[in-house]
């Protein structure tokens, strides 16, 4: 009878069995829609920023300067943070990270609904929901990279549209909220949103791919001062060029998604309500070139730096021809044209900061962290230059054109890359036919591949 007394468990010494999902399994469709609605969430309503942007500038009399900068340093945050949100979801979850970067949004929208002053809203709104923003769509994108592997690049590309899905949903959505409740109200209602959003992260799971051995995980545990001096992604010469091109261009790039709403208004004259429909156009737009774009680049043939830099080409054009519109139908064809270049401008910069590293999480973390990190410095100086120009010389022309000339001269960077193509080209005229189709149209940027070193 004693053998009663021990536990079940214990007796018949049932082993602990923990199941692992497959990659490109029914599951990974799941975790990619909960990832796409988190990021239609954040990204709709971070980059609907533009829309508060009359109200700051109305309420504390600020000036456009000022008022861009909490956008602009929030967005900084946001990329400045990757390597760290990386890292932590290599060390921890990326479901619990995630979970964490909602906590962080939802009380910062709650308390910068209570800002006395333009000051606090630099670290309830920069900061708090700059960082949260970060810790919540890090972990989206990687959590996807690691549920896909023969459709990574359409994934990547479907999280990416639904940036532009939600700026298309929230742009005039925020506008019509704030006319009823004001920004301080929407204020309120988003950090519910976000309060309520919480649970899609439970998809998260991190059990993914074959159960890992004991030395495979040795590499996650790394610290955080170990992987910003891992510069091995640094050896490959698409990913230098890219980032260093992504810098230059991103300085230019958001300056008109920032201002469009103060824009319109003060030089075009269109109300708030119908400047808010330009969103529509953009995020349309958008949605189209983050899902072309992600498929474009799965092809063997394409390489996604070449459909970075004819982004960078278009957003560089728009930029320098949006101060000519004097029309609502300009504007809309502008802004149309702007989402195409934005929407390939973003899922590129996804694609390329995430498969230019070997086929290692650890690696694609930190190369993914370390190029979003390099961006945040230009992509908050960007939009406050713009706005101090707009404020010195009294419109956005200068601004515009500046900004329009600096994403020009971004895609100079890929100068070297595009002479090292010619001369493959160049010398695939020599080789039989089979080694000129596997020369010309070897996409190495695919974590399939070996990527030259420099």
């Amino acid at each position: 009878m004693a053998c009663f007394d021990v536990p079940c468990v214990e007796r018949l010494h049932i082993p602990k069995v923990t199941t692992y999902r497959e990659p490109d399994s029914l599951y990974s469709w799941v975790v990619l829609a909960c990832a796409f609605a988190i990021v239609w969430l954040v990204g709709g309503i971070g980059f609907s920023f533009g829309v508060v942007l009359p109200q700051f500038i109305t309420e504390f009399n600020e000036s456009r300067q000022n008022g861009a900068l909490i956008g602009s340093i929030g967005i900084a945050f946001t990329l400045g943070e990757s390597l760290l949100s990386s890292h932590l979801c290599m060390r921890y979850s990326c479901r619990l990270i995630a979970a964490l970067g909602h906590v962080l949004c939802a009380a910062g929208f709650l308390l910068s609904s209570t800002a006395p002053s333009l000051p606090v809203l630099f670290v309830t709104h920069s900061f708090l929901v700059g960082s949260g923003t970060c810790f919540i769509v890090s972990p989206s994108f990687l959590i996807c990279e690691r549920y896909f592997k023969k459709r990574r690049s359409l994934a990547i590309g479907a999280i990416s549209a639904g940036v532009g899905l939600g700026v298309m949903t929230w742009g005039p959505l925020s506008q019509q909220i704030i006319n009823r409740l004001g920004w301080r109200g929407f204020y309120r209602l988003t950090a519910g949103l976000f309060a309520g959003s919480i649970f899609l992260t439970l998809s998260f799971d991190p059990r993914i791919g074959k159960r890992p051995e004991p030395d495979a995980e040795a590499p996650a545990r790394r610290g955080l001062l170990e992987i910003l001096r891992d510069l091995s992604a640094w050896k490959y010469r698409p990913y230098t060029l890219s980032v260093i091109s992504v810098c230059i261009a991103s300085f230019g790039h958001y300056s008109v998604i920032i201002h469009l709403m103060k824009f319109s208004s003060d030089e075009i004259g269109l109300s708030a309500d119908k400047a808010s429909r330009l969103y529509i156009a953009s995020g349309m737009a958008t949605v189209f070139a983050r899902l072309v774009a992600g498929r474009i680049c799965d092809l063997r043939s394409v390489r996604p730096i070449y459909v970075n830099l004819i982004a960078e080409l278009c957003s560089g054009v728009v930029t320098l021809c949006s101060p000519l519109a004097s029309s609502y139908t300009h504007l809309i064809i502008l802004i149309a044209c702007y989402g195409l270049a934005d929407g390939a401008f973003r899922t590129t910069i996804n694609i390329l900061f995430m498969q230019t590293a070997k086929p290692d999480p650890v690696k694609v973390a930190s190369a993914y962290g370390g190029g979003m990190m390099m961006t945040a410095i230009p992509t908050a100086a960007g939009p406050a230059l713009a706005g101090m120009l707009a404020d010195r010389s009294g419109s956005y022309r200068v601004a515009f054109f500046v900004s329009g000339g600096i994403t020009l001269l971004s895609t100079l960077a890929y100068l070297p890359e595009i002479y090292k193509d010619i001369q493959v080209i160049c010398k695939a005229k020599q080789q039989g036919p089979e080694d000129r189709l596997d020369s010309v149209f070897d996409n190495p940027t695919c974590t399939d591949y070996e990527v030259t070193p420099l």
